[in-house]
């Protein structure tokens, strides 16, 4: 723009199409857009190692996860982050994506993998259709990449936000501050050796937008490989019916991949070995002990869900959390926390609570039973609660 005395001109450029609208050209209008000063926003980039709680805890099966708690400024940061700018970008990516997104949940993966049968939709509850090409009785491959929030490297956010059309300078500083320094997975948390001292600048868990970002970056570098490998599939194996086809889906770290078609082992096992190698050409590890390949005969098994006709919780689940709430109930709450490695009875009461709830959306039946029984036990504890505080209510 320039201004004269007598006239003023003015230069107008185009905008890259980007974030629904949404163009940073500079470090002012990035920190202005997230809602801080622009000195505070430096500094929380510059000391932002020193704005997180680091500890570690155990994993179910073995070894340490690493978190990185942020203290509350960065954690507003953070947020105003993950709302301002990632979240309008995951709104554009596809059903397949079912993680840390709004409006999708673990039944919404698993229910992508149970295709239509009219044979077997027709016939009655605890009957099971038999002689018949049923969809269901297909191929089910599943697998788990190992280290998925720390392999999601500041490197990769920073090409992501450049390819999406910021530049070089305002893709850096999202990309500083959605990651940290932290130890190479590779090395654990303990180096040997000075040369093994690498650090690798990668999403920490802990953080608001971590979900959102690796959802991102994986959806750019891996899904679409992954998709186009889909749909060579189904072109090879000339599968035109959508209940027939692949499908793939990824909730977090967690591939699944299903068609209709019960393949012969050795085609299983060679699709898995490609999807192995996808997933390493994209930079990311598969954890090859979590790799499942299963057939007809088996248990269909995802996110903790069995989906061989329908979502449902496993037996075993429910039998076992039936019998802890039958527990609380004749036994009383408070010998029943410490069982279930809980620290206290009202600890015990909200995991009961969330649990039953998340069953009810899986299995509306059996959780409407759970409920019953959960909200018997709570009646009875109250009344108890109530004759300890008033003795004399119990005698009159």
């Amino acid at each position: 723009m320039s201004v004269g005395y007598g006239f003023t001109s003015v230069d107008t450029i185009e905008l890259p199409d980007i974030a629904k609208g949404l163009y940073i050209p500079d470090d002012c209008s990035l920190a202005f857009h997230l809602g801080f000063k622009n000195r505070v926003f430096w500094y929380a980039i510059n000391c932002r190692e020193d704005m997180y709680h680091v500890y570690a805890i155990p994993k179910r099966r073995g070894g340490k996860r690493l978190i990185h708690a942020p203290n509350p400024m960065m954690k507003t940061l953070l947020r105003q982050a993950h709302y301002k700018i990632l979240v309008p970008i995951q709104e554009e990516l596809g059903e397949h994506v079912t993680a840390y997104r709004k409006g999708h949940s673990t039944k919404d993966a698993v229910s992508q993998h149970i295709p239509k049968c009219e044979v077997c939709d027709a016939m009655e509850k605890g009957k099971t259709a038999k002689n018949h090409k049923c969809p269901r009785r297909g191929t089910y491959i599943n697998m788990d990449l190992q280290d998925f929030f720390p392999n999601t490297r500041r490197s990769w956010i920073r090409n992501y936000f450049k390819e999406a059309g910021y530049s070089h300078f305002v893709a850096g500083l999202i990309a500083q501050l959605l990651t940290v320094n932290m130890p190479n997975p590779r090395y654990g948390t303990k180096f040997e050796r000075p040369e093994e001292r690498k650090n690798l600048s990668g999403v920490p868990q802990g953080s608001p937008a971590s979900g959102a970002i690796c959802n991102i970056v994986a959806d750019w570098k891996l899904d679409k490989n992954i998709l186009a490998y889909m749909e060579e599939l189904n072109q090879r194996h000339n599968l035109t019916d959508p209940e027939w086809r692949w499908k793939y889906t990824r909730y977090s770290d967690d591939l699944a991949f299903t068609c209709g078609k019960n393949l012969p082992k050795k085609a299983k096992e060679d699709i898995a070995k490609k999807l192995v190698q996808i997933c390493n050409q994209s930079g990311y590890r598969v954890n090859k002990r979590k790799t499942r390949i299963t057939n007809t005969f088996y248990r269909k098994q995802l996110l903790g869900i069995v989906f061989n006709v329908h979502p449902n919780v496993t037996k075993d689940e429910y039998l076992s959390l039936r019998a802890l709430i039958h527990n609380c109930l004749v036994q009383g709450f408070d010998t029943q926390y410490r069982r279930a490695g809980k620290e206290s009875e009202g600890e015990l009461i909200t995991w009961l609570t969330g649990k039953v709830n998340y069953i009810q959306q899986i299995n509306p039946d059996r959780g409407a039973r759970l409920a019953h029984e959960l909200k018997v036990a709570l009646k009875v504890k109250e009344e108890d609660d109530t004759n300890e505080q008033n003795p004399d209510a119990k005698t009159g």
